[in-house]
């Protein structure tokens, strides 16, 4: 066997299904990947938000607003998604907060900042709608 015929690429049918698996078959396990880390941040963001005092069930407000706004028929197959289910996320929100914290005496509901910063979207916002 000659040296090129060692060191030359796979040929043929088989060359090509095995190119195409891996073109394929790669990116979808960073995909994969990519939803078991935004997962996981949710939870932590859940965790954080819970321990500087705020109300946990404010994301699950959001995750319910996000959700009202997606389209009803999903375009892309799940396997191709990289964050979670919009209404996974409601769901795992929900089982972190009923599971993992427990309520608090006292909660920061609002801050003056953040009345600030809602009141300067909104403006932003009608702003943009005329």
């Amino acid at each position: 066997m000659t040296l090129m015929a060692q060191n030359a690429p796979l040929g043929g049918l088989v060359g090509r299904v095995t190119q195409t698996a891996a073109s394929l078959g790669l990116p979808l396990t960073f995909v994969a990947f990519g939803r078991q880390l935004e997962e996981q941040a949710d939870i932590l963001g859940l965790q954080y938000t819970y321990k500087a005092g705020y109300e946990p069930r404010g994301t699950v407000n959001f995750y319910e607003k996000l959700q009202a706004r997606e389209p009803q028929t999903q375009k892309l197959s799940p396997i191709f998604m990289t964050h979670p289910l919009t209404a996974d996320r409601v769901e795992q929100a929900r089982s972190v907060i009923d599971q993992e914290l427990p309520a608090q005496a006292q909660r920061v509901l609002t801050t003056r900042e953040f009345e600030q910063i809602k009141a300067r979207l909104a403006a932003r916002t009608r702003s943009v709608q005329q």
